[in-house]
């Protein structure tokens, strides 16, 4: 097995996920369609049906120059979600557009109290610090990231996330569980223009970080991912929450824990 000279890690779902520790009942409700985009819930509720219809429809006017695969679905990522992903667009500005577009759709096709709750989810959604109060550590992916930094090899980051969120997430953990990668090595899909499945975003990293492939290992906890990931030559590490015995395996057989 070829050596690994350099690891990559997204963040969401895979160092990281959406928690409801903490949150009121009300607040969870504010926040369930934020949970379902970025944790991948199994049911979505009927609003966060609604929420998703409605950015789904602003497709029209955005006019898609691509599709990408909403990673937890299958579905197709909202054009409006993947601006702000890919750094095209600022929350604020894709905020104004959605609740332009909702406050004219939603007197035609909701009763008043859906509206007023899906607007609120749909505000939190593209809320810069939603993300920040309610994404918490996945510990035991997080103690194997602490025992391959022990090896002193380089760390990255990759990870779909957009600007105006990442900010107070990362003053956040900076000094903590982000401490384990310098600056220059965090990448977000914002800094790339393209968002993950895409393989662009793979062959921007490697040209803009100077890497070979074949010297990287990828972790991350969507399939989708990691095999686009594989069309740029770049190996990858399939997270499952439920069977990290397997990861542990993998990092061990390479010597980088």
């Amino acid at each position: 097995m070829p050596p690994k000279e350099h690891l990559i890690w997204d963040l969401s779902g895979t160092l990281f996920m959406p928690s409801k520790e903490g949150m009121s009942p009300t607040e969870l409700a504010d926040y369930s369609f934020l949970f379902l985009m970025w944790s991948g819930k199994k049911e979505a509720t009927h609003l966060d049906t609604i929420a998703f219809q409605v950015l789904t429809l602003l497709n029209k006017h955005l006019k898609p120059s691509q599709e990408v695969s909403y990673i937890h679905t299958g579905a197709i990522l909202p054009e409006i979600v993947r601006l702000n992903l890919a750094g095209m667009m600022s929350c604020q500005e894709a905020l104004t557009i959605t609740l332009e577009f909702f406050s004219t759709w939603a007197p035609q096709n909701l009763s008043k109290n859906d509206a007023q709750q899906v607007r609120i989810m749909l505000e939190i959604f593209f809320n810069p610090n939603s993300l920040a109060r309610c994404m918490k550590p996945l510990q035991r992916v997080v103690d194997l990231l602490l025992r391959s930094a022990e090896k002193k090899i380089p760390h990255y980051i990759l990870s779909n996330w957009d600007k105006d969120s990442f900010a107070p997430f990362y003053h956040i953990y900076k000094d903590s569980v982000l401490a384990s990668f310098s600056q220059d090595h965090i990448v977000i899909s914002a800094d790339t223009g393209y968002v993950k499945p895409d393989r662009n975003i793979y062959s921007w990293f490697l040209t803009h970080k100077h890497l070979d492939p074949g010297s990287c290992l990828f972790l991350d906890d969507q399939l989708e991912n990691i095999e686009a990931a594989a069309s740029v030559g770049i190996e990858g590490l399939h997270i499952q929450r439920d069977r990290l015995e397997l990861v542990t395996e993998g990092l061990q057989r390479r010597g980088l824990i």
